[in-house]
Parts: C-alpha cells; structure tokens; sequence
C-alpha cells in the first residue's frame, strides 16, 4: 500500500507527507472514509501505474464528491 501511496504522490507532483499507521488502523480509518474494497477478479486491462502516469496533469485537480453525486 505504501509504495502505491508514494507512486500517486510522485506521478501528480505532490509533497503529501505519508503518515504510517498500525494496519488495524489504517484499515479502520479506510472503512470510515468508505473507501471502496472489491472481492472479485479485476475488469479493467489498464495498470494504475500507466494510467496515473497519463493522467498526472488532471489527478487531484478537482474534488468530486460521491455523495452528492448520487444522494442529492
């Protein structure tokens, strides 16, 4: 997970500092923003790597709330 977090922070040009948690956590603090966990085979052919890279001009650009995306 770290060395995703440091290729997000070095592909968008961020000085992010990285705060390392004890997992139990890091895993509860993940439930409680609702950060999405899927148990099934990946869809996509697409490395994050490859996409980040593409995309680095525009990643974290904007905020787009999910919430308000589909609860209004």
């Amino acid at each position: 997970m770290a060395e995703l977090v440091r290729l997000i922070r070095e592909v968008v040009g961020s000085r992010a500092v990285i705060a390392h948690v004890p997992p139990g956590l890091a895993l509860f603090l993940t439930r409680l923003a609702g950060l999405l966990v899927s148990k099934g085979p990946p869809t996509g052919h697409t490395r994050l790597s490859e996409w980040l890279r593409e995309n680095a001009g525009t990643v974290g650009v904007g905020y787009a709330s999910e919430l308000a995306r589909h609860y209004r």
